[in-house]
């Protein structure tokens, strides 16, 4: 008897039109036709039916095989998440640095706060995957830096 795969998604927001949601809702997508079911969930949700996108609840999103955890800018519940004792693995959505904003405060504050190095919940070590290169080169930026192991 096979024993069935499940690999669970958390971004901190979802609503429709994301470019992070819509990336959750393919890999989902693309994960059924070979038997490996999971749950999407998310703190925010905006105009998305409950049962396609869970409310994230620990006691909910722990019973997998794998978390994939999406991050592009901010997530105050991250601690939470890396808090939870499954595997995981980080897919790094594409940040532009804050550098290309110098007119913009507001998005060079959320820049620091995904390219500090001393942010130790970033710092906690999984696997990064990333959704593009230049992704893959903020992430370094992010602390995501030898986390294969």
């Amino acid at each position: 008897m096979n024993q069935e795969f499940k690999i669970n998604q958390f971004h901190y927001a979802a609503s429709p039109g994301d470019a992070v949601t819509n990336h959750m809702f393919l890999i989902q997508q693309a994960l059924q036709p070979l038997g490996i079911q999971g749950s999407i969930f998310s703190v925010e949700t905006k105009h998305l039916d409950a049962e396609r996108v869970h409310p994230f609840k620990k006691e909910k999103i722990w019973d997998c095989d794998l978390l994939l955890l999406h991050h592009s800018h901010g997530n105050p519940a991250l601690s939470d998440v890396l808090g939870i004792e499954i595997p995981k693995v980080l897919v790094y959505h594409n940040v532009t640095p804050e550098s290309f904003y110098p007119h913009d405060p507001h998005i060079q504050a959320w820049g620091g706060v995904v390219c500090n190095p001393r942010n130790s919940a970033i710092q906690t070590r999984f696997r990064a995957s990333s959704s593009a290169s230049h992704g893959a080169r903020s992430a370094v930026c992010a602390g995501a830096r030898d986390r294969v192991r």
